[in-house]
């Protein structure tokens, strides 16, 4: 079923259906066909321009229907279409100003009439172009700005001149702020010719927050409204670049951050590098406003330096802070284990096994003996069957000098062994060592895994030795006990 709807039809309606005695009702509204879109010019005001200059023509183009379009708006002279504003998209009932021009020239001058044209409508009006004057004209404009000077800064003011005169010239063109003179520049044109200049006002803190710009020539002003604005103070905000995690101690860290002057003025900070609540670095930056820069700092860390430590770098304004481990790169020299920072350091291990004959103990922690023919080492001696393998006794060898070595001979004593008397469970062993010693008392100085380099034998004096020593070790070894007990003997 099919119900078509007129123009009075419009408003509310129950509608009823009625099937096989069934019926069922609703309500609807008819409402009126939307009209389509319709762009509607009307020029507001047109220019009055001397030859050579640009013809301005302000319209207003209105959307009368009740749908959205886009349509291209264009001005005609004389018949003749001199500008044109594409894609200009209204609302239903929607309105906009459209500004359109004609850029005339000398010779120009008369009336025309000038319309402008959508795709829906046209209007007309009529315009006049003004003869030049006989001479030099110059028109000046305004063409440009600072949007926001804040006070203390440059306003820049730059202007158009133009000589729309029949004649070249020159004039001067005058800058005034407020009423008062600020600068004055001196322009040279052709006719039909224009340029640009560029004044300088310095702007101070005395300065009204509207400035009124007005540039004059002998023919011609232009006046515009410049904002003045408080400066913005100097902030410098701090950032730290890609911190370690972890550094080592006994080291140089740079710590490097970058800091920028938020602010509109210049101006000078001094940054400090600080580790723990103590400064360890500082250095002076200077920024422009809204400039940033780098900043490298170094921290010479500690050698017992371990742990954590709260690093900051640190402006007038701003602190940025992290966190940086302080470790070792392993173990030290001397044995401690690379230190514990603050911990207690314990002594080197003293060794007590026995060494075996043509050997030597030393503790690890000494540096190694160049050999030369006085501390050659002892060749090793394969170890006999027999547990109590004989244990041979040898000389030092003797400086070689220019004079004769007397020749020497080198005795074996047979191993001698006593009884322990106290303890069942103890082995006494007895080593006689015979050995010669030559010129000095450190010839008397014996190395074993108990004694440090260079301890004299308990027992031995001082003076020169003429003559053989003996030297009796005694080593005891029992299950609880081991050590190395060693005591002089008389001449033999």
């Amino acid at each position: 079923m099919v119900w078509e709807t007129t123009a009075d039809d419009v408003g509310e309606h129950d509608l009823l259906v009625e099937i096989d005695n069934v019926t069922a009702t609703t309500a609807i509204e008819v409402i009126e066909t939307p009209e389509s879109a319709f762009f509607d010019p009307a020029i507001t005001n047109a220019s009055t321009p001397v030859e050579g200059e640009e013809l301005r023509v302000e319209t207003a183009v209105t959307n009368t229907g009740d749908l959205t379009d886009t349509q291209t708006v264009s001005l005609e002279i004389g018949g003749e279409t001199v500008d044109t504003v594409e894609n200009v998209s209204l609302e239903g009932r929607e309105s906009t100003a459209v500004t359109l021009g004609w850029d005339t020239t000398v010779g120009d001058n008369g009336t025309y009439d000038a319309t402008v044209t959508t795709a829906n409508e046209s209007d007309t009006e009529s315009v006049a172009v003004a003869e030049a004057v006989a001479g030099p004209s110059f028109d000046v404009a305004i063409s440009e700005v600072n949007d926001s000077v804040p006070a203390g800064e440059d306003l820049f003011v730059d202007v158009t001149v133009a000589n729309v005169g029949k004649e070249s010239g020159s004039a001067a063109i005058d800058l005034d702020v407020d009423g008062d003179s600020i600068d004055s520049q001196t322009v040279d044109l052709e006719a039909d010719d224009e340029t640009t200049l560029t004044f300088v006002y310095p702007t101070d803190d005395e300065d009204p927050s509207a400035l009124d710009v007005t540039v004059t020539s002998p023919d011609d002003t232009d006046t515009t409204t410049a904002r003045v604005t408080s400066p913005e103070p100097a902030f410098f905000e701090v950032d730290l670049v890609d911190p370690p995690a972890e550094v080592a101690a006994a080291d140089n860290v740079t710590i490097q951050s970058t800091v920028a002057n938020v602010g509109s003025v210049a101006a000078t900070q001094e940054l400090e590098l600080v580790v723990d609540e103590t400064v360890v670095d500082a250095s002076t930056v200077s920024l422009n406003g809204s400039e940033t820069g780098t900043v490298n700092m170094t921290w010479e860390t500690a050698e017992n330096e371990t742990g954590e430590r709260n690093v900051s770098v640190t402006s007038r304004n701003e602190t940025a802070t992290t966190t940086l481990e302080v470790g070792t790169d392993g173990e030290s020299d001397d044995g401690d284990g690379g230190g514990g920072g603050g911990g207690i350091v314990l002594p080197n291990p003293v060794t007590t096994s026995r060494p075996r004959p043509g050997t030597t103990n030393r503790p690890t922690n000494q540096p190694t003996k160049r050999t030369t023919k006085l501390n050659r080492p002892r060749p090793k001696r394969a170890p006999t069957t027999n547990r109590r393998r004989a244990v041979r006794t040898s000389r030092r060898r003797p400086v070689k000098t220019n004079r004769p070595t007397p020749k020497t001979t080198t005795r074996r004593r047979p191993l001698m062994r006593t009884r322990a008397e106290a303890d069942p469970t103890t082995r006494v062993r007895h080593q006689v060592s015979v050995c010669r010693r030559q010129s000095s008392p450190s010839s008397l100085l014996r190395r074993s895994g108990s004694d440090s380099v260079g301890e004299p034998i308990v027992g031995v004096s001082d003076s020169p030795v003429s003559r053989a020593s003996l030297v009796e070790t005694v080593v005891i070894e029992r299950s609880r006990f081991r050590g190395t007990i060693r005591t002089p003997l008389s001449n033999r």
